[in-house]
């Protein structure tokens, strides 16, 4: 079974994928068992489902070890904090019975403010939509790149708070002002802006005393929970067990992802460990966990294997789940037409964004992808990373599985990667990171059956179909030598997980 050892006492887990791998059940099975939860990458962009104790608990900000009273849960520097957010996330597990009191938040995590807000929704609304979730996660990292972001601790110094947002105001004021002044109030007038508060008129925008009002509560609240999490975790390397719990996936890097379609922090091993203020060596072990036999993604960006392919990316853009549900009441999981059979995996596996609610596109599982997150993100240089494989149980009623082995470009001639140059025809087998190339990437697959029976109750590898092995196998023998399957999930709870 998956979990700690002696040798093995700081162990992350991240996703293979577009983010949605299950990351949070896995990771909630290890917290069990460790002293520190360290979140060190993204915000409440992000999302964790996990079932406890059979309550359905969905985490943004929180680490899941909050879920656990002896355990301390730390955001760390990388990740991206939103007061406002953070407080209703804080309340709602108080009220749901859980205990706070182990919280510790960096005092250098970046703080995101309704500058930042404003800016995501603007854009997507009226500028370069790219299916961001709009919380102000992207803006918020390039404030800090463009040195004006502020950090939690401003929170702590009122003066410094009200210098730091008149600098970013002053410096986002001319992008601000080329948009209709009825949407600038229009956003800030959400009910997670606190419905109008934060605005003043349509020259000055922001009620910058506002702000500080609202933030300064923050702080005033929290401010023996802000400490310097760095030290906190440094100090705890190698002595307790620290659980660095990944937020979505190694493909929505913004170093190695799908650019640019991708989230604004690293969601590597490394982003993470560095997120968290320690070194990707200082991991003993990576679960990296990837869904199958299908993968899915929310957003636009290219996805090789979508079921449905161009017709599917615009139903999933432009649709709600309960529109679908009025649209396809009943579909058929082996439909001979690849976009009802997505629908029907999306419906089954309850595909829709735990944050944001959107439809999420639903493909096959793509090797090509997992080999590129593997090697540039996954920890499987270091000999120290295992995949666990998550979502099997939706595959029991399907007649057969695909699995994508290579690609066949289908683009323009002599497209340069590089120093190469692209031919139409050419095979690949690990995804080309460029995004003309990938969106021109026809899947080669191999064709499995299905294991056409439940996965539910069944708690050893012995008692696994023959059909689900030799899928499982099949995997294994693509994805390489060096990639080890340590376990399976088949449902939604802990002790629905098999070690191989």
């Amino acid at each position: 079974m998956i979990g700690f050892t002696k040798d093995r006492t700081t162990i992350a887990v991240v996703g293979a994928q577009w983010g949605d791998e299950g990351k949070g059940k896995i990771a909630d099975i290890l917290a069990r068992d460790a002293h520190i939860v360290a979140r060190g990458t993204g915000g409440s962009n992000a999302g964790h489902t996990i079932i406890h104790e059979g309550t359905a608990h969905v985490l943004h900000q929180l680490p899941c070890g909050i879920l656990y009273p002896n355990t301390l849960s730390v955001i760390g520097r990388g990740a991206a904090v939103n007061p406002l957010a953070l407080t209703r996330e804080i309340n709602a597990a108080t009220d749901a019975g859980m205990s706070c009191h182990g919280l510790r938040i960096s005092n250098h995590a970046r703080l995101v403010t309704p500058i930042e807000i404003l800016i995501d929704r603007i854009t997507e609304a009226e500028g370069s939509a790219i299916g961001t979730t709009g919380r102000g996660i992207g803006p918020t990292y390039t404030a800090h790149v463009e040195r004006r972001g502020l950090f939690v601790n401003d929170t702590l110094n009122k003066e410094e708070l009200k210098k730091k947002l008149q600098h970013s105001v002053e410096a986002v004021m001319p992008f601000l002002r080329a948009f209709h002044p009825g949407t600038t109030r229009r956003i800030l007038g959400a009910d997670d802006m606190e419905k109008g508060a934060f605005y003043k008129d349509p020259d000055s925008i922001f009620n910058i005393d506002a702000i500080i009002d609202v933030y300064r509560e923050f702080a005033r609240r929290f401010r023996e929970r802000i400490v310097n999490t760095d030290r906190l975790i440094q100090s705890n390397v190698g002595k307790q067990k620290i659980l660095l719990e990944g937020s979505q996936g190694i493909l929505l890097s913004i170093e190695h992802g799908t650019y640019p379609f991708v989230t604004s922090s690293d969601s590597t091993l490394p982003g993470l460990a560095e997120g968290v203020g320690i070194q990707s060596r200082d991991v003993d072990h990576t679960y990296v966990v990837a869904k199958a036999p299908y993968m899915t993604r929310v957003g636009d960006g290219p996805f090789p294997t979508e079921l449905g392919g161009k017709t599917s990316a615009q139903w999933c853009k432009n649709n709600t789940k309960e529109r679908e549900i009025e649209e396809y009441p009943e579909p058929d999981i082996n439909s001979d037409e690849m976009f009802e059979r997505g629908v029907a995996i999306r419906r089954l596996g309850n595909e829709y964004g735990s944050t944001t609610k959107r439809l999420r596109r639903i493909g096959w599982l793509d090797i090509p992808l997992l080999h590129h997150a593997l090697t540039c993100g996954g920890g499987f240089q270091s000999g120290r990373a295992s995949i666990i494989l998550t979502k099997l149980d939706m595959g029991d009623t399907m007649d057969d599985v695909r699995l994508c082995i290579a690609y066949h470009y289908a683009g323009k001639k002599g497209y340069a990667i590089g120093s190469s140059r692209l031919l139409p025809g050419k095979r690949m087998c690990v995804a080309p990171m460029d995004q003309y190339a990938l969106a021109n990437s026809t899947p080669l697959y191999r064709e499995c059956r299905g294991w056409k029976c439940s996965l539910r109750g069944i708690t050893s590898a012995n008692d696994l179909p023959r059909a689900l092995l030799e899928y499982i196998a099949a995997i294994q023998e693509y994805a390489g030598d060096d990639v080890k399957i340590d376990a399976i999930s088949v449902g939604p709870r802990g002790h629905e997980t098999i070690a191989l």
